[in-house]
């Protein structure tokens, strides 16, 4: 029973690093992200498109889970990314499901006068 447990304790350790990891590398695409349209609004006083921003990020691709909203007056955005677990220093408010307490995503709103 006990190497049962310590089994049990391994998998469930291997699993939260490499998910953890993962959600490190999308912390840091998404504050390039987030970076990048700031930038944009501020040079430009308009957001991007989202073929600007999928041509300037590869990653950023409904396949991966990355989706931008525009508002019907295109003067907010709002970014969505994957994420697996409520790591500190994730841009954005933490998305959960509906359906069970799941973290699924993050969302950053991003206001461009």
């Amino acid at each position: 029973m006990k190497l049962f447990m310590i089994i049990c304790a391994i998998v469930f350790s291997i699993i939260t690093s490499y998910l953890a990891f993962k959600d490190f590398l999308r912390i840091e695409d998404a504050i390039e992200v987030e970076r990048y349209v700031k930038t944009y609004c501020a040079d430009r006083r308009k957001l991007p498109s989202l073929r600007e921003v999928s041509n300037k990020f590869e990653f950023f691709k409904k396949e991966n889970g990355w989706y931008y909203f525009l508002n019907f007056s295109n003067n907010e955005v709002s970014i969505q990314y994957p994420m697996n677990l409520p790591l500190p220093g994730a841009p954005g408010r933490m998305k959960l499901s509906e359906f069970a307490p799941v973290i699924y995503a993050n969302s950053i709103r991003i206001a461009c006068p």
